[in-house]
């Protein structure tokens, strides 16, 4: 299946005015300026984008698969059901809108923007409210899910993550399916010689914007799992099967992770000015300063 967009309105939603969405890392040469904005752009183009933004709490429910009539606001200390895609720019002036705009199609091969929903009550990461705002991961069961999509051999895709990981976090994944850990991008784990990745091409690695070379899953959660907060983007993934995917991933009990998230975008490889743009955005999220 693939996921594409059904514009339900002409107003430009409220929270694409977030503060991310309005201050950020420069992208000079007349292109999108923030993070938010490159994302936004690949999405009206018609190509496969995600944006997750805890910084804007409108875009955060308390509920599972929230909709338009009724839901409950995130707050601090509560479970995270939904995390709404801020991708799409106008036509999703509503909860509704949001949610039931990205509608699920028999064939294809794009997804163009969905939301992130627990899959169960007990499954919720916690939000937590400062600076900055972050879904705080359990290490046992939480996970926000995307359904089940594939984008195919081409384009490849980058996905980055605004995120801190448990110094104790021995093992975890940042991008897994359903699968039972067949597919997968960006594994790390203590002592692993094996690369970071399974049947998703060969992806390359980036921390706090530096390439991390002959990257092993050891290497990977050397860079990473230390309690600090980090920039890690995964460049030139193959999303080529039909499956449900779990960003800052979820496999089972045993392999989940232990770990905050605060921003998480995808979108097809972009230009080395945009990546920067991208970077530069999540490193203020999280006080990162990169190089």
């Amino acid at each position: 299946m693939s996921l594409t967009r059904s514009v339900v309105g002409s107003v430009v939603s409220s929270a694409v005015s977030s503060v991310l969405g309005e201050s950020g890392g420069g992208g000079g040469g007349g292109g999108p300026s923030t993070a938010l904005a490159i994302v936004q752009a690949a999405y009206e183009a018609g190509d496969p984008a995600i944006y997750w933004d805890f910084q804007d709490l409108t875009s955060l429910s308390q509920d599972l698969s929230a909709d338009a009539t009724s839901h409950t606001a995130a707050a601090n200390g509560a479970a995270i059901g939904t995390v709404f895609d801020k991708a799409p720019t106008t036509g999703y002036e509503t909860w509704g809108a949001w949610q039931s705009g990205e509608s699920i199609t028999g064939s294809g091969a794009t997804v163009e923007g969905e939301a992130g929903v627990s899959t169960a009550t007990g499954g919720r990461p916690i939000l937590r409210t400062g600076t900055p705002n972050y879904a705080e991961y359990d290490g046992a069961d939480d996970n926000l899910q995307l359904a089940s999509f594939t984008v195919g051999a081409t384009p490849l895709m980058t996905l980055c993550f605004a995120c801190r990981i448990d110094a104790t976090d021995d093992r975890g994944y940042f991008f897994v399916d359903s699968s039972g850990g067949v597919r997968y991008a960006g594994r790390y784990r203590d002592a692993g010689s094996s690369v970071p990745h399974g049947n998703m091409g060969s992806p390359t690695y980036r921390v706090d914007g530096a390439a991390l070379s002959a990257a092993t899953q050891d290497d990977l959660h050397t860079a990473v799992a230390d309690g600090g907060w980090h920039v890690v983007t995964i460049q030139a993934a193959a999303i080529q099967i039909s499956s449900v995917w779990y960003p800052f991933g979820f496999m089972t009990s045993s392999v989940a992770n232990d770990a905050d998230l605060a921003a998480f975008c995808l979108l097809p490889d972009p230009s080395a000015e945009d990546l920067a743009t991208i970077e530069a955005d999540f490193a203020s999220i999280v006080g990162v300063t990169l190089p």
